[in-house]
C-alpha cells in the first residue's frame, strides 16, 4: 500500500469521492503498483450519470471523470478533445455525503 494511501485512511475497494473545482464523482478506490504515489487514474468508460443529490450540486456516483476534465478542445475547429488530465483531490466517502 501507498503511503500517500495509508495515510488518507483509503483501503482497497473503499468509496472515495474525487473532485476539484469543475466537480465530483464518487468511485471505488483500488491500489496498483502500476501508477505511482500521489497519482490517479481512471477510464472514463466507467462513466455513469447518477447525480447522488441535486444534478450540478453533488457528486455522481459510478465515476463521471469526465466532469473533472477541462472541455478544451485539442486544437480550434475540431471536435477532438485534449488530453483528459487534470488535478483532483481525493477523499473517503461517506453514504449521506453530498
Amino acid at each position: 500500500m501507498h503511503l500517500n494511501a495509508a495515510a488518507c485512511g483509503l483501503w482497497q475497494r473503499d468509496l472515495v469521492r474525487v473532485f476539484n473545482d469543475r466537480d465530483a464523482a464518487i468511485c471505488a478506490f483500488q491500489l496498483t503498483e502500476r501508477v505511482p504515489a500521489g497519482t490517479v487514474h481512471s477510464y472514463e468508460s466507467s462513466a455513469v450519470d447518477e447525480p447522488v443529490g441535486e444534478p450540478g450540486a453533488s457528486p455522481y456516483r459510478g465515476g463521471c471523470m469526465k466532469l473533472l476534465t477541462p472541455s478544451r478542445m485539442m486544437i480550434r475547429k475540431a471536435h477532438a478533445l485534449a488530453a483528459d488530465s487534470c488535478l483532483v483531490q481525493i477523499e473517503a466517502w461517506r453514504d449521506g455525503d453530498a
